[in-house]
C-alpha cells in the first residue's frame, strides 16, 4: 500500500495480543493492511511475521474487476518491530514490512509501513 491518507485504522489489545489494521480506498482501488502479535511482545524485537500462530500479517486489495486477500500463511517473509509500547497511554508504536503472494494475484511488496496509533485496551 503506497498511501499516507489511510482513511482507517484501528489498534486492539486484547486477548492476549495486538491487532493493527489500516484501510485505504480511492474510490476505484481500495487496500487494507493489518497484522496480530501475541503476547509478550517487547519493544526494538524484530517480530517474524511467518511466525504463525505468533504472529500475523495479512494484505487485501480489491476492485470492481478482482479481490486479491493475502493471509497469513501467504506471506513469504517479513517483519514486524515495536519502537514504542506505552500502556499507561495506550500507545503502540513501530515499523512493518512483509512480502506475500497468492495464487491468482501478483506478488505484494509492503516496505517502509509504519504505525504510531492509540490502541483500545
Amino acid at each position: 500500500m503506497v498511501s499516507n491518507n489511510i482513511q482507517y485504522v484501528s489498534a486492539i489489545y486484547q486477548g492476549g495480543g495486538i491487532q493493527i489494521s489500516g484501510r485505504m480506498d480511492t474510490g476505484v482501488v481500495g487496500q487494507s493492511v493489518g497484522f496480530t502479535v501475541l503476547d509478550p511482545f517487547e519493544v526494538n524485537h524484530n517480530y517474524d511475521v511467518t511466525d504463525l500462530p505468533a504472529v500475523r500479517a495479512r494484505f487485501m486489495e480489491y476492485s470492481e474487476s478482482q479481490r486479491c486477500r493475502h493471509e497469513a500463511t501467504d506471506i513469504i517473509g517479513g517483519n514486524i518491530n515495536f519502537s514504542r509500547i506505552d500502556k499507561t497511554n495506550f500507545i503502540v508504536s513501530g515499523i512493518f514490512e512483509f512480502s506475500t503472494v497468492s495464487g491468482t494475484c501478483d506478488t505484494v511488496q509492503i516496505t517502509e509501513g509504519r504505525f504510531d496509533i492509540k490502541y483500545i485496551p
